[in-house]
């Protein structure tokens, strides 16, 4: 339920009117756990509020599964980010912020050391836009944590490699 309300809040931006500082996005990533145990394809969606030309708010729900028959492994997070854009040509940027992330791993070999946590950890993100006519690709690099425990330590918890990929619309052609 409570996952199903962050996605939901997640989603508002996309509703809002075309010419707005929104800027809606999909994103695919390569993504793996803190022990790089499991890894695959996950997928994002989001949104980033403009505020100056080099500072903006951003917003994502990120989904990660990877099922291994008799084990699997799966995970939410969802980020609100402030992000500022550097360089000559403010291609390039950085964002930090928190994010709520629920992971459930499943193992039935050693279901004493499965994983059932719901956690607040830092998210950051880092990448370069690439600005083409009618759409923007963001490769970057996307990390949650660090997390620790009585148990373990994790340095970072759903390291993620990909892209974003948004489509620009009326005024935002920046």
């Amino acid at each position: 339920m409570r996952s199903s309300l962050l996605i939901l809040i997640t989603l508002i931006p996309f509703c809002v009117h075309s010419q707005s500082k929104w800027r809606n996005y999909v994103g695919a990533y390569f993504t793996g756990d803190a022990s790089m145990y499991y890894t695959g394809p996950s997928i994002l969606i989001g949104s980033d509020l403009h505020i100056k030309e080099n500072i903006s708010a951003g917003f994502y729900a990120h989904y990660f599964m990877e099922d291994l028959g008799d084990h699997s492994f799966l995970t939410w997070t969802v980020a609100a980010l402030g992000q500022i854009n550097i360089g000559k040509r403010k291609k390039f940027y950085v964002a930090v912020g928190p994010a709520w992330q629920r992971t459930i791993e499943e193992d039935d070999l050693y279901p004493d050391e499965a994983i059932n946590r719901s956690i607040i950890v830092p998210a950051y993100r880092l990448g370069r836009h690439f600005v083409f006519k009618k759409f923007v690709i963001s490769p970057e690099i996307k990390l949650t944590g660090p997390y620790i425990d009585r148990l373990n330590s994790e340095l970072f918890t759903l390291p993620s490699i990909g892209m974003r990929l948004h489509f620009i619309r009326g005024r935002n052609r920046k």
